[in-house]
């Protein structure tokens, strides 16, 4: 069965309205109870190193419904490698990630649970004038 838009807003789950010591408002919505709506493996950010199946990330999407669609624009990052150092100051081994660059994917959804790419667009920071993507 294909749900519309507005009948995936109800499902979507509940929120209250939150009053703020500022006195400001927000809305603060209940978690999705199918959380994540959109995983790495469904947009493809998988990869082989050394014959080990390696899994990305997509994470910290904006939101926002344009003429009837749900627009997202998740972080992505794939094709990264974790290492581990020893940090001499605190005396500990450390881990960090190699080559871990977001790319900002759009993605657009009908009913606001499936998605797909826009035309394959990817906006991708090389830390020349995008400084905050090239840093993850």
């Amino acid at each position: 069965m294909i749900f519309t838009l507005d009948q995936n807003i109800q499902k979507l789950g509940d929120g209250k309205i939150i009053l703020l010591d500022s006195r400001d408002t927000i809305f603060k919505m209940d978690s999705f109870r199918d959380n994540p709506i959109v995983k790495p493996r469904d947009l493809g950010l998988i990869w082989k190193e050394d014959n080990t199946l390696k899994i990305g990330a997509v994470f910290n999407a904006g939101a926002e419904i344009f003429q009837d669609k749900v627009i997202l624009l998740p972080r992505c990052h794939q094709g990264y490698r974790k290492g581990k150092f020893f940090d001499e100051k605190l005396g500990i081994e450390r881990s960090y990630l190699e080559n871990y660059i977001s790319e900002v994917w759009p993605l657009v959804s009908d009913d606001g649970i499936h998605f797909s790419r826009f035309q394959n667009v990817v906006i991708w920071g090389d830390g020349t004038n995008h400084q905050d993507l090239s840093m993850g």
